[in-house]
């Protein structure tokens, strides 16, 4: 798992943080640093990949 949180130009956080993962394995940590590098995280969806977290997320808000 890898924790994202967007910050201003001199390093402020601006903003909730991101849950990004799992990241299983070379090519998970890979298309990470490649979305990451492509420096529009907040508008460019995350690889669907590394979003499995989200659906676990739902199913437990579903559950309660």
């Amino acid at each position: 798992m890898a924790l994202l949180q967007p910050c201003t130009v001199d390093r402020h956080a601006c903003g909730p943080a991101h849950w990004i993962g799992p990241i299983d394995g070379d090519g998970d940590a890979a298309a990470l640093r490649d979305w990451l590098e492509h420096g529009q995280w907040e508008s460019t969806p995350l690889p669907t990949r590394l979003a499995r977290h989200s659906r676990w997320v739902n199913t437990a808000n579903e559950s309660n």
